[in-house]
């Protein structure tokens, strides 16, 4: 815009220098474009069987298909939640809890429902559940903002090698054992 502007500044200008301002003025907008274009087809490139829409550079890190469970998980969550009445607490839906739900058909918590966001679980109502042994492990996976994640942190996390049984992958989610307790929390 600013170029032909400025194109038609000098009127007494040849035609040749009209399309000079018309090719660098088109090449602009062009140009602008450029990263919008590459943004939008990420996920044509990089694919995503995510439910909600998403597009960008993200698509492009190594991620589980959506709602494929790693190899030895369920095996592992069945075993040591025997007696439990849930199977296990994901931070969302749409991270395992789902997955786990239609695999096994047992009843599995999503702490932070669909998204993340909601925040209905208290660290005292996790305690209370753990103490009942209605649930016994927590799979942690991204960024779970919840209260009682204070309170997580002091329990045992589960060495992946004793229940991932596939192939090398670069994310696997982190399982808690909730009924662990550090001496310091037992006294």
């Amino acid at each position: 815009g600013i170029v032909l502007a400025l194109a038609r500044l000098y009127p007494d200008k040849d035609k040749g220098f009209y399309r000079t301002c018309t090719a660098i003025a088109v090449s602009g907008i062009m140009l602008l474009n450029v990263g919008a274009v590459a943004w939008s087809i990420t996920p044509i490139l990089y694919g995503d069987a995510n439910p909600l829409p998403m597009a960008g550079p993200s698509l492009m890190e190594e991620k589980r298909p959506y709602g494929e469970i790693p190899d030895g998980m369920v095996t592992f969550l069945e075993q040591g939640s025997r007696g439990c009445e849930i199977l296990a607490i994901t931070p969302t839906a749409d991270s395992y809890g789902a997955a786990l739900i239609v695999t096994t058909g047992k009843p599995v918590i999503a702490a932070g429902g669909f998204s993340g966001a909601d925040r209905y679980i208290s660290t005292e109502k996790l305690k209370g559940m753990v103490e009942s042994k209605q649930v016994r492990y927590m799979i942690l996976e991204g960024d779970m903002r919840q209260p009682f994640m204070g309170w997580v942190s002091s329990k045992r996390k589960i060495d992946p090698a004793q229940w991932y049984k596939g192939e090398p992958v670069a994310h696997l989610p982190q399982i808690v054992d909730l009924w662990y307790q550090e001496a310091t929390e037992a006294s």
